[in-house]
């Protein structure tokens, strides 16, 4: 895949997470400057040896990283907004915090869970 045909799809992907974040009626959240700012960073790096950039050509590397990042932010994020990003029907967070490296800690305030994670 080259460089170019890469930067589309990660546009595809962010203008899709920014469709369903808007669809959400929150102002551009942070879920969508987090996505964004995920597809401009994959946009500018030069493509892998093997020219699919992911190292295994399914797309399940990128949206590991978006988890990842939004693991990682200062506020954590919830469940509802990992499934959001992903497109995924479902998720184990524990799961994905462990393949990402990260350190997991959770925090329940009322029903809400938010998760936070930390390199391990």
């Amino acid at each position: 895949m080259t460089t170019k045909s890469k930067a589309a799809k990660l546009a595809a992907q962010a203008a899709k997470i920014t469709a369903k974040a808007k669809a959400a009626a929150k102002p551009e959240s942070k879920l969508v400057k987090v996505a964004k700012a995920m597809a401009a960073k994959s946009a500018m790096k030069p493509a892998k040896a093997n020219g699919n950039g992911n190292g295994n050509g399914n797309g399940k590397e990128n949206k590991r990283q978006i988890c990842a990042a939004l693991l990682t932010r200062p506020a954590g994020c919830t469940g509802r907004e990992l499934l959001d990003a992903t497109g995924w029907p479902a998720i184990s967070v524990p799961a994905t915090a462990k393949a990402s490296g990260l350190k997991l800690r959770k925090e329940k305030v009322g029903k809400v869970t938010t998760y936070y994670g930390t390199p391990a």
